[in-house]
């Protein structure tokens, strides 16, 4: 942990997922709207990094080696949240 200049340190263990929201239309077709972090203890980190200045974050878990894996890490990554600690596995998120 090399943010040692941060009041707080929030270290969250988890298995991030992401959870995809479809609609159906009029026709039966299945759209795709929109993609979201699918475990509440992401939630809450994500929020609270978003908040808090004074705050360094760390996930510390596993994620497929997916497009879903790289977009859960890559909207943690952009409000501060340090995931080097999380492992890509071969498998889906």
């Amino acid at each position: 942990m090399e943010d040692l200049d941060k009041k707080y340190y929030l270290v969250a263990f988890s298995f991030p997922c992401v959870d995809q929201y479809y609609i159906k239309d009029k026709n039966g077709n299945v759209i795709p709207q929109k993609m979201t972090g699918g475990i509440s203890c992401l939630n809450v980190l994500y929020n609270i990094a978003l908040l808090k200045d004074d705050l360094s974050s760390y996930i510390i878990g596993a994620v497929g080696n997916d497009k879903n894996g790289e977009k859960a890490l890559k909207s943690l990554r952009n409000v501060g949240v340090n995931t080097d600690y999380v492992q890509k596995q071969n498998r889906n998120t």
